[in-house]
């Protein structure tokens, strides 16, 4: 599964996804694509910042609701310093914050 961080990413798959099923309509189902968000949360290599996971979410929901064939699996991260507790801990505490909040908005 493919993991993202970006709305240029989503918008391009959403609209391979949408041409494909138009395809295939009538001649069997297409798959779904599931995907990954990745959340930068300190490393600063890759994922989004955290303050934009939200809207990327909201940005997989609606076009689940819109038709497109994609669905959000999880959420993901580097711990960026094992040897820190401190600063795991703290990226841990900030995504398990984000997905209770995406599961409160979601249900996910």
């Amino acid at each position: 599964e493919p993991s993202f961080w970006d709305l240029g990413w989503l918008a391009a798959a959403a609209i391979a996804l949408d041409a494909h099923g138009q395809e295939r309509k009538g001649r069997y189902r297409a798959g779904v694509l599931s995907v990954h968000l990745s959340v930068d949360t300190g490393l600063g290599r890759e994922g989004c910042m955290l303050e934009e996971a939200l809207e990327l979410v909201h940005a997989i929901h609606s076009l689940a609701l819109a038709g497109i064939s994609i669905t959000m699996r999880g959420l993901a991260t580097h711990f960026c310093c094992a040897r820190d507790g401190e600063m795991t801990r703290r990226q841990f505490g900030s995504m398990l914050a984000l997905q209770r909040e995406v599961a409160r908005r979601y249900g996910k």
